[in-house]
């Protein structure tokens, strides 16, 4: 019983995170869990995860805080941004931007 509450109670307060944030601000705590499920798993239940098992773990968080930083780097105020040479990269498309209409595609796929 108290394993759902506070299962369901880190799904709210996740959910709350994410409300609040985005999910690229959000994430990289939640990576936080391999480190605890890891250290549980060693201490209740005797299991010693392998060296691709570390590996593996090593490789999300090693991405998820890279993802962090770039998002970090990206967020800046464009005053504190070295001067580029004028020439920008493509505008990633956030969750809240306008998603394009494929109407105009289907119109085309039909009619040809």
């Amino acid at each position: 019983m108290a394993t759902a509450l506070l299962g369901a109670l880190a799904h709210y307060a996740l959910i709350k995170a994410l409300h609040h944030a985005e999910a690229g601000a959000v994430q990289p705590y939640s990576y936080t869990l391999l480190v605890w499920v890891t250290l549980l798993g060693a201490v209740v239940f005797g299991d010693i995860p392998d060296h691709w098992t570390l590996m593996g773990a090593a490789i999300i968080v090693a991405s998820g805080l890279y993802t962090w930083h770039h998002d970090r780097r990206m967020n800046q105020k464009p005053s504190s941004r070295p001067e580029r040479s004028g020439v920008e990269g493509p505008r990633l498309r956030r969750a809240h931007d306008e998603v394009p209409s494929t109407a105009p595609l289907f119109a085309r796929l039909r009619s040809g």
